[in-house]
């Protein structure tokens, strides 16, 4: 292993410092504006999805442990100021037994589509088919049309990079 001067050691620090740092205002400004809209009732309704022991920072490097992927966003516009083109979302997969909230943001793919959509869980209601969910862009006026059920949704969004 290389060893790294002084000043590539402070500038890869000063750089994953700043990474960190968006990455917790990203998340803590998607509560805000999620309690700002009143789709939660406060921030801490939302659960920690990412464990801080989970998170390891070192000089070249920040690991977080778990089953995630990075996303990349199309620029439509439906979820400024949170997520736009050039973003990088950090996503964990959702299984049948993952619980989804109020508030939550997530990538949803309808049977028959081959696009995905990613949006704000702003409802969670129930019919004779079981539960389905209420998503809408944070920066549309209205809910998405259709209902959405754990089955079409494919990753919850834990932080993004902006």
């Amino acid at each position: 292993m290389k060893l790294l001067d002084s000043t590539k050691v402070l500038q890869i620090s000063s750089t994953l410092l700043v990474c960190i740092l968006f990455f917790l205002m990203g998340a803590r400004a998607a509560e805000l504006d999620a309690v700002e809209k009143g789709w939660l009732k406060d921030a801490e309704d939302l659960p920690d999805r990412v464990n801080e022991s989970s998170i390891l920072v070192f000089e070249d490097q920040l690991i977080i442990k778990g089953q995630y992927q990075l996303s990349k966003y199309t620029d439509t516009n439906s979820m400024l100021p949170i997520l736009d083109k050039g973003s990088t979302g950090i996503n964990q997969p959702v299984y049948a037994d993952t619980p989804i909230y109020v508030g939550d943001l997530v990538s949803y793919r309808l049977s028959g589509q081959n696009r995905t959509t990613i949006h704000r869980i702003v409802g969670i209601e129930q019919d004779d088919k079981g539960i389905y969910y209420v998503l809408k862009g944070d920066n549309l006026p209205n809910p998405d049309p259709f209902k959405v059920r754990k089955e079409h949704i494919q990753r919850l969004t834990v932080g993004v990079l902006w």
